[in-house]
């Protein structure tokens, strides 16, 4: 048996060809019926991602007293760390405020390199900026601060 010209340009020589060839040859009419399944919608399957929740974690064994705890602790060890940041302080050119900008600057940098590994680290952090922001707050309100060294006498008067 060999496939006809009209069967293999539509199958190709292939395995439906041949099969389309023996029902076209017993059953005796010229086109076989051939029932075509209906195509399907493909469908993409999406996977979710997991949520990820974050919790605010208190600060160790002392949950809400942690704040406190945390100023009282800056409170106590405030003219050490201030005496440890002397000499930055000496450069920074902000007179009477420089001494807060620079313990702003020091809690910043210590809330970011230990505050993971130690967390009472950034309920300390935390106080100290506040309690460091009043006091530029309370020197501004009281008539202002002078640019330049807060030793010098010279500097530029900003409010008031």
């Amino acid at each position: 048996m060999k496939l006809s010209k009209s069967i293999i340009k539509k199958y190709g020589i292939s395995k439906k060809a041949w099969s389309m060839q023996r029902a076209l040859k017993s059953s005796g009419r010229h086109k076989p019926k051939v029932k075509y399944m209906a195509k399907r919608r493909k469908s993409r399957a999406y996977t979710r991602k997991a949520k990820r929740v974050s919790h605010k974690r208190s600060s160790g064994l002392f949950g809400g007293l942690g704040k406190m705890l945390g100023a009282g602790i800056y409170g106590a060890g405030r003219e050490y760390l201030s005496n440890a940041v002397a000499p930055i302080t000496a450069k920074v050119p902000l007179g009477e405020i420089s001494d807060e900008v620079v313990m702003i600057g020091a809690l910043t940098l210590g809330k970011k390199f230990l505050g993971r590994r130690v967390p009472m680290v950034n309920d300390v952090a935390n106080a100290g900026i506040i309690i460091e922001s009043a006091r530029i707050g309370a020197s501004l309100a009281s008539g202002g601060f002078n640019l330049g060294n807060g030793a010098q006498s010279g500097g530029m008067k900003v409010i008031g």
